[in-house]
């Protein structure tokens, strides 16, 4: 597992092009794939972003099992984000463990728990347990 260095903005595909052009204001390079886009550095200012992901890392692919155990292993609950290999997607999660949502009454204090993010990215896997 490599950290990226830096920071994914997950956009909607209709904010695609609001997100890209804030973070490229920052006057770092911008690493776009699908509706992801990765920042070196710390966090910079985007208003049209749909979610964060801190400390994301980067490993290989290799199968189904190999890439859910190495999900396990970053400890969080898993949540996929998928840009395209939908069904690859839906067999890893899967083995991974499931959020059981509970019925609460308003207002209530949101769990303490970790929800990661995690894509598959042309042969290899953008995770983050911080989102």
């Amino acid at each position: 597992m490599t950290p990226l260095g830096g920071v994914i903005y997950e956009s909607d595909p209709e904010t695609r092009d609001h997100v890209v052009e804030q973070l490229s204001r920052s006057g770092r390079p911008v690493t776009s794939r699908g509706n992801l886009h990765l920042v070196p550095g710390d966090a910079v200012t985007s208003y049209w972003h749909r979610n964060l992901w801190t400390n994301p890392v980067v490993f290989e692919d290799a199968s189904v099992s190999a890439t859910a155990e190495a999900l396990r292993g970053l400890g969080a609950l898993w949540c996929p984000r998928p840009q395209d290999k939908f069904r690859r997607h839906a067999l890893i999660q899967e083995k991974l463990p499931r959020l059981r949502p509970k019925v609460r009454r308003f207002p209530f204090l949101v769990p303490n728990g970790r929800l990661g993010a995690w894509a598959l990215q042309e042969g290899s896997v953008w995770a983050s347990a911080d989102t």
